[in-house]
């Protein structure tokens, strides 16, 4: 009943520890309270595994001071808010100023390109007025030539007998120096009605020298467009011809007729053809006020545009109107420095470098349809140019702008930010290093850093009442630990103390927990075995299932009885043991943990003690006989009786040993006391009656006596246990 009695007190301690730990509320506002406990849990768990007292100084419990430098973590490596701040603005407003140049530059890219290939295409339809006005003169020419009543008469005539009068005609109004003056054409054509060439002058406008008729103009099949309506006068027709000697051929016709002669059809066709030479491309470049190169549609230089000429549709040129059809250049790029021969440019152009020039590529129709010539038309890039220098001005204005913008935001950082949070770093710093928290921030202001700081101010504030409530709470601990350390040593020393083992098995999982010095001694085990939870109750009782066992355990708590049961030593002997259950409550790991304290009674020592019992109560038997004996000879008349039987002779004595002997041989119990009786007699006439003790007699006495007691002994016992 002590046992339980200390255990139930040690057990109300350890709850109380526990609620002082769980139930006070500036353990969870502050890491310093809960730091505390946790020392203080270490202190209590040491003082429960070491079964003994425990001298609580100062310096094992925790000081404030230390708990409030251990809580703080190391401050490590610092950088400075203000280094950060302006690392972030100036990153900030680099990549602000790369995105806001990448827009400009798109829309100055774009832009000024879409513009400049605008520009360039509208340039280019000067070209085409250069040309439009040469086939202009061309037809005017041609009007001028073919609409003479001369020639017409003349016409006639070749039809029949005069036509060396034509030829003659000819010669004569188509001279070198009319061609290179007049007319600027190199070959003047004459043709029948039918297309067959009636007279033909060419020259060669530079040197003078006479040239042959093209191949292609030698005869107008039915089929050739220069045919085309030439039997009305209002008829004009002309076109690029591209020639396997001469190369392009500027080629107009017109029908030879006379406009005021009535009902006169035209007799003839009249064409004027000129061939692209540089000059003519210089004259159309310096009217275009552009660079010209002409190419044929098979030239290496058009490689790199070719697929887009193949999709692209020729222009169809029209000597009396601009309106020309497919009028559009296929092509627009920088110019390719590895074809500049042949370029022709105006007077302003001369002597520019094409590197980084654009060029645009029309491809123009012969006079059938077919792609005949390709003109690029390159000129300077002043407006990519302008809008390159435009895009570097307004990216250095932004520049410009950023930067003030940039001063002026840390400026106003550094005024009414990093100054308020620098200042209050270093007064948290200096109160954090000094450990006094009696000190304050003191910040001034009602910004956003003020509040900070008069946060941190009721904190400390806080903090100063919860250190003086923790020390309180440290004293109050030191003596409850001291005296939960005093009930768990008287606890440990009574269970030392009690005979019985006597062990504490953890209800939650069978380990057994606890145990007394006599459990040790029984079964061999250790206080390390069963600090780390090697021994299981299921393992100790020799059960196969625990939670079996622990309704047994339960089931002798509510009925206060015992059990029989077998217990397993280290060794593996089983020992027969009687047990018996209580409650009980511990302390583990800042835990209240219900048990089961078992008694047990080992059954070996039970047994060694009735044969104790036996043998005191056969000596009291002895001691009852020998006083009935010692009254017997005390009395005059049976002491008579006595000393006469025993002086008869000395056979008579001899046959005493002899009865005794025979009786105990059928030794049973109606007999047993008086094979006893006569036994003391014995015995005690020896004792008491020297006439007996002569050597040999005293001698045959003793070892018949010696016999006797031995064997009356063993009687004894197997009379008691056969009666049992």
């Amino acid at each position: 009943m002590s046992t339980d009695v200390e255990l139930q007190t040690a057990d109300s301690e350890k709850n109380l520890v526990g609620d002082s730990f769980e139930n006070k509320d500036y353990s969870k506002q502050q890491h310093v309270h809960e730091g505390n406990e946790i020392v203080m849990t270490n202190v209590l768990e040491e003082t429960t595994s070491s079964g003994g007292m425990v001298d609580l100084t100062d310096q094992q419990l925790p000081k404030f001071e230390e708990l409030e430098s251990t809580s703080i973590s190391d401050r490590g490596s610092f950088v400075n808010i203000r280094t950060i701040s302006y690392s972030i603005q100036i990153v900030t407003n680099f990549i602000m100023l790369l995105i806001v140049a990448g827009i400009l530059f798109s829309i100055f890219f774009t832009g000024f390109q879409q513009l400049e290939e605008h520009v360039t295409t509208e340039a280019n339809l000067r070209i085409q007025r250069a040309i439009y006005d040469d086939f202009k003169n061309a037809l005017a020419l041609l009007a001028s030539f073919g609409n003479w009543l001369d020639f017409y008469n003349v016409m006639d005539a070749a039809y029949s007998d005069g036509y060396k009068t034509f030829l003659d005609w000819v010669d004569i109004n188509y001279p070198y120096g009319m061609m290179r003056d007049a007319i600027k054409s190199n070959f003047a054509l004459i043709y029948f009605k039918n297309g067959t060439l009636a007279a033909a002058k060419g020259f060669n406008l530079e040197t003078g020298d006479i040239l042959e008729t093209p191949a292609e103009l030698a005869n107008l099949g039915s089929d050739n467009p220069l045919r085309k309506d030439m039997d009305k006068s209002t008829t004009r027709v002309n076109g690029y011809l591209l020639t396997s000697k001469y190369g392009a051929l500027l080629v107009s016709a017109y029908p030879i007729h006379f406009s005021p002669l009535k009902n006169n059809p035209p007799n003839g066709i009249l064409i004027f053809a000129r061939i692209q030479t540089e000059q003519v491309t210089s004259s159309i470049a310096s009217r275009a006020q552009m660079c010209i190169t002409q190419f044929s549609v098979n030239d290496a230089a058009l490689d790199s545009v070719r697929k887009r000429m193949k999709l692209d549709k020729p222009t169809i040129i029209n000597g009396y109107d601009m309106n020309w059809e497919n009028n559009q250049a296929f092509a627009y790029e920088e110019i390719d420095l590895r074809y500049l021969s042949g370029r022709v440019c105006d007077s302003v152009s001369v002597g520019l470098e094409a590197k980084g020039r654009v060029a645009t590529f029309q491809l123009y129709a012969d006079i059938y349809g077919n792609p005949a010539v390709v003109l690029r038309a390159d000129t300077e890039r002043f407006i990519l140019n302008l809008g390159i220098n435009a895009f570097v001005i307004a990216v250095c204005l932004l520049l410009a702008i950023m930067i003030i913008l940039g001063i002026a935001v840390i400026l106003f950082t550094e005024v009414g930010i990093i100054r308020g949070i620098l200042q209050l770093t270093d007064r948290v710093t200096k109160i954090y290093e000094t450990s006094d928290i009696s000190n304050r921030v003191s910040m001034k202001g009602n910004d956003e850093i003020a509040k900070i700081g008069s946060n941190v101010d009721q904190i400390l504030t806080i903090i100063e009442n919860s250190q003086v409530q923790l020390k309180q709470k440290q004293d109050e601990m030191r003596q409850l630990l001291q005296r939960i350390s005093l009930e768990e040593y008287k606890t440990k020393s009574i269970m030392n103390s009690l005979p019985n083992s006597v062990i504490m098995v953890d209800k939650t999982n069978g380990e057994v927990v606890g145990s007394n010095e006599p459990f040790y001694e029984c079964t061999g085990y250790s206080e390390s075995m069963i600090k780390v939870g090697n021994l299981s109750v299921a393992k100790l009782f020799n059960k196969p299932s625990t939670d079996q066992l622990m309704d047994e355990f339960k089931e002798l708590t509510l009925n206060s009885g015992s059990k029989a049961m077998s217990m397993s030593t280290v060794n593996g002997m089983i020992i027969p043991v009687i047990i018996s259950v209580q409650d009980a409550k511990f302390y583990k790991r800042n835990k209240v943990v219900s048990a089961f304290v078992i008694s047990i009674q080992d059954k070996r020592k039970d047994l060694e003690l009735v044969k104790e019992v036996e043998l005191d109560e056969e000596k009291v038997r002895e001691i009852q006989l020998l006083i009935e004996f010692e009254r017997m000879i005390k009395n005059p008349d049976s002491r008579d009786e006595f000393i006469r039987k025993c002086n008869e002779n000395g056979k008579r004595l001899t046959m005493l040993f002899v009865e005794v002997k025979n009786l105990m041989a059928g030794l049973n119990s109606t007999n047993f006391q008086y094979v006893w009786e006569s036994y003391c007699q014995v015995e005690e006439s020896i004792s008491n009656f020297p006439e007996f003790k002569s050597a040999k007699l005293e001698k045959d006495l003793s070892n018949q006596l010696n016999l006797m007691e031995m064997n009356l002994k063993s009687a004894i016992i197997r009379n008691y246990y056969n009666n049992k």
